[in-house]
């Protein structure tokens, strides 16, 4: 991490210098000799001016010559630190962490506000955005169940496998997903986190089924079916290396997912998949057929030489750690998985407005009357996911869709064809190809077309708007307000058609209707994991981070500093996803606002650190770099105050904080 040189004698040395080196320490020389007599005369403006400018000028001569390599390696090394610590305005430094000290309570003192946070001596501040603590192994698990539908399954204990079952844990019921048993038993979690290994189902199933889970942390671990009459290749404690995987590739007939990221027959890698957690992944038995399915959509069918009975198998890598919820299998003749929300209903029960002006199928809404609205019955206070499919027949200028928070319900009007979103100030829509909130376009040009699939994911105060998974926008809330979704049909011709509509607390599978809460699950996060430590802070101020990102798919760290009596300052907020997202957030008494932000393609979440630095120099001008590279440089001189805290935020993911410095004037 780049931090202010201590000590120049700590510098490497150098040797073999040429005269272009002697140039560049002259240099360096003559613009310290400047920047000192700025300090002591009078003349000091413009000194200062003639030392920022030999500065830069240096800057860029370090850069052309690291570029051809003019120099000695070490001794362009030594320059750069030099040159940073004349440029480096914050000399002091209010805060240094490590964590090295094996606890966050003292020197500096931390307290953990909400969440799990622990510190890990091996890897350093572990946060865990979690609904509460739990006695298996550290994973990305809350504890807290939410009901799911039934889904007719056995494999619903630890009896039910057999093989390396001391290094799994089971949590029957679906650890999370809390299963109704039924008549046909229910589901299990099954989590790993040790020397690895492989575990199969005691029953080998016959006829037509489908094998299923919902992917939790999914690196180094391998799912699948393999034909019972391969037995003999089983190899349930074979997981110590990486290339271990139970017998699975020494198997002419195993059916398998590797890694999450690879089709497997065999030991032959036969297609590419993408399982992130969250994903509902089943492998469905036809005839003399298996076909994968991720959330409902075909990835792969294997065509089988022979219908034989045949078995579930898991294993993975040791050093890893895992989950597999809803883990089960279905007979034909069971239930099928009943993935509907409470808004897939052929009644209007649901709706509230003008209710009768609407055709509620079974998967889909159509507008009957132009110039009508509805609303949801319920409000959502947690996280969820509103979606909604445009159907083939909708007119693009007769749709209005999205959410509004319930107390602007005296605005809404279910005689208007924007059923009072206008005239909300906190409501969040599209209308005629246009993303608003309120009466604020905030994109425009937005081809919503056939089939298109749109999304609002609440977040805590942040709603992520999507189309086709393509994120449009993220709006800031100043409040956690319960939500309510609308729909308004336009008062221009045209026809409002709508395949499906839905909204799940816990994500989706696709397909299917009925009642319940939603479809696959995606963790439930009702609680962030802070940590906020108090201290005085200058309003010029640079934050170093060095994190580790553990999270495949969402989670976000927001770094902020703030003045506690009216919560005025700025946070950095951090999603190494893909695609990563910084934003840079000012909060005063208006609320809270993304003043700058930045997309960027792959992502952070590779397991190894990172570097961040966030700065706002004494002229409001702030910059965001990761690993040297500058995302943000944005100008905001609205907050003039120092700050007296500094916060870490994990929003609904698993980050690993190896050391954070402050520093101020």
């Amino acid at each position: 991490m780049r931090r202010v040189p201590e000590d120049i004698e700590n510098q490497r040395k150098w040797t073999g210098a040429s005269g272009f080196a002697a140039l560049l320490g002259a240099l360096l020389c003559l613009s310290i000799s400047t920047h000192a007599s700025a300090q002591n005369s009078g003349r000091a403006n413009g000194a200062s001016a003639d030392s920022a400018q030999i500065l830069s000028e240096l800057e860029a001569i370090i850069e052309q010559g690291e570029r051809n390599n003019s120099a000695d390696p070490n001794f362009m090394a030594a320059l750069r630190d030099l040159l940073r610590r004349n440029t480096w305005p914050w000399q002091r430094i209010l805060l240094d962490d490590t964590f090295a000290d094996g606890n966050f309570t003292s020197n500096p003192r931390w307290t953990n506000t909400s969440g799990n946070v622990v510190v890990d001596p091996n890897r350093g501040l572990v946060m865990l955005a979690s609904t509460g603590r739990v006695n298996l192994p550290p994973i990305f698990v809350p504890s807290n169940p939410r009901p799911v539908p039934n889904t007719g399954d056995v494999l619903s204990s630890a009896r039910d496998w057999n093989g390396a079952s001391d290094r799994f844990a089971f949590q029957p019921n679906g650890g999370i997903s809390n299963v109704s048993s039924g008549n046909s038993g229910g589901t299990i979690a099954i989590f790993g986190s040790g020397n690895g290994g492989g575990i199969r189902s005691n029953e080998a199933i016959s006829g037509d089924f489908t094998f299923h889970y919902t992917a939790g942390n999914n690196d180094q671990v391998r799912v699948g079916l393999y034909a019972a009459s391969q037995d003999a290749q089983f190899r349930p404690f074979e997981g110590r290396r990486e290339n271990e995987t139970s017998g699975l590739t020494a198997m002419s007939k195993a059916w398998w997912i590797k890694d999450g990221s690879q089709i497997m027959q065999g030991p032959v890698q036969v297609g590419t998949i993408d399982i992130t957690p969250g994903d509902r992944v089943e492998f469905r038995r036809e005839d003399n057929a298996i076909l994968i399915t991720v959330n409902a959509q075909i990835a792969h069918v294997y065509d089988l030489q022979s219908v034989e009975p045949l078995r579930s198998i898991v294993n993975y890598f040791s050093g890893r750690r895992f989950f597999l919820d809803g883990v089960g299998w279905s007979t034909a003749n069971g239930p099928a998985p009943d993935t509907g929300d409470d808004l897939e209903t052929s009644s209007s029960d649901a709706w509230f407005g003008a209710v009768g002006d609407f055709v509620y199928r079974r998967a889909g809404i159509v507008g009957r009357t132009a110039g009508r609205a509805i609303g949801t019955q319920n409000t959502f206070a947690d996280d969820f996911v509103f979606r909604a499919t445009i159907g083939r027949s909708n007119s693009p200028r007769s749709l209005r869709v999205g959410l509004y928070e319930a107390d602007e319900d005296f605005n809404f009007d279910p005689n208007s064809g924007l059923g009072g979103l206008e005239r909300m100030r906190r409501s969040w829509y599209f209308a005629d190809g246009q993303l608003v909130s309120g009466n604020q376009v905030v994109a425009s040009n937005i081809r919503l077309r056939d089939g298109a699939e749109i999304e609002f994911n609440r977040v805590g105060r942040r709603i992520s708007v999507t189309v086709d998974g393509q994120q449009i926008h993220t709006f800031q809330r100043r409040s956690n307000a319960p939500l309510r979704a609308i729909i308004a049909h336009s008062s221009r011709p045209g026809t409002l058609d709508l395949q499906r509509v839905a909204w799940s607390r816990d994500g989706f599978a696709g397909g299917g209707a009925g009642g319940g809460t939603g479809g696959v699950f995606e963790p439930p996060i009702a609680e962030d994991a802070r940590l906020e430590a108090r201290l005085f802070i200058t309003n010029a101020f640079a934050i170093e981070t060095t994190l580790i990102s553990q999270n495949r798919r969402g989670g976000e760290l927001e770094i902020g500093l703030m003045r506690r009596r009216d919560e005025v300052g700025y946070r950095l907020a951090l999603s190494p996803g893909r695609p990563q997202t910084i934003e840079v957030i000012r909060s005063d008494r208006r609320g809270d606002t993304i003043i700058a932000s930045a997309v960027r393609n792959g992502t952070l979440n590779d397991g190894r650190p990172h570097d961040v630095l966030f700065t706002r120099g004494i002229n409001g001008l702030m910059s965001v770099s990761v690993d040297d590279i500058e995302w943000i440089n944005v100008m905001d001189q609205s907050v003039t105050v120092p700050f007296d805290a500094i916060s870490l935020n994990d929003r609904r993911g698993e980050f690993v904080i190896t050391s954070v410095t402050a520093y101020g004037l």
